[in-house]
């Protein structure tokens, strides 16, 4: 027998070649956060009669972080958004290497992050904001992030990247944003070697950034859990990303 599994799972899903998969557009929540996230695995040639069957389940989407930080950063930021990105993807979980393919009419979106908190330090720069989305890069120059009143002024901050950024399938990408009295905001894109499996490393991503300011707008049978740390050491079966 040929085993296929995958999380989360959809009842309608009955080809295996052909699953198709969404993030959500609105991760704010937990359980819109852990429902955006798919992971597959897969036994093949299972002897009849087998009792237990294991199953090694692998991260097909791509994790993103944001951290927004800065000595005029006075606040957690009312909202973080993902811009540019394409949700829809469709997924062979017989292939050699199971991939989430981005589906040929999977429009450009936006994807409204979702806020960890960080214990004592819960109302303290630097605030994290994560989102689960299919692989894919997202084009030189554009709008990469939104950070909404995050400031005393009550801006929104929207940073752009001058290269490519990829967000790679089974891997963690981090954005630091930076907002400072002394300079311009910054964006910078770190290598993500961290010590835990089976997310893999990734570069940097260096470059001139640009910013722009404007005014702030008033399966069924087991669960994931969501870590609320910002310890990466935390993100359990997340490959890092360059």
């Amino acid at each position: 027998y040929d085993f296929y599994a995958y999380y989360p799972y959809d009842a309608a899903a009955i080809d295996p070649t052909k699953v198709l998969r969404g993030a959500n557009a609105d991760q704010t929540t937990a359980e819109a956060y852990a429902k955006s996230d798919f992971l597959s695995a897969k036994n093949l040639s299972v002897l009849a009669g087998t009792t237990n069957v294991s199953l090694s389940f692998s991260h097909l989407f791509s994790l993103v972080e944001v951290k927004v930080q800065g000595d005029k950063v006075t606040q957690r930021p009312e909202k973080v958004t993902l811009n540019n990105v394409k949700l829809a993807a469709e997924i062979d979980l017989t292939a050699d290497i199971p991939a989430a393919t981005l589906t040929a009419d999977a429009g450009v979106g936006t994807v409204v992050m979702y806020p960890l908190a960080t214990g004592d330090a819960a109302d303290k720069a630097p605030f994290v904001f994560r989102a689960i989305v299919p692989a894919q890069e997202v084009a030189a120059g554009t709008p990469l992030v939104d950070i909404e009143n995050a400031t005393a002024d009550g801006k929104t901050y929207t940073m752009s990247h001058p290269e490519i950024v990829s967000y790679e399938a089974g891997k963690c990408r981090q954005i630091i944003v930076t907002i400072a009295e002394a300079a311009k905001p910054a964006l910078t894109i770190p290598a993500t070697d961290f010590t835990f499996n089976p997310w893999g490393t990734s570069e940097s991503i260096s470059g001139e950034v640009s910013e722009e300011v404007e005014p702030a707008k008033v399966i069924t049978t087991f669960t994931l859990p969501i870590e609320t740390a910002t310890d990466f050491t935390a993100l359990k079966g997340w490959k890092t990303n360059a």
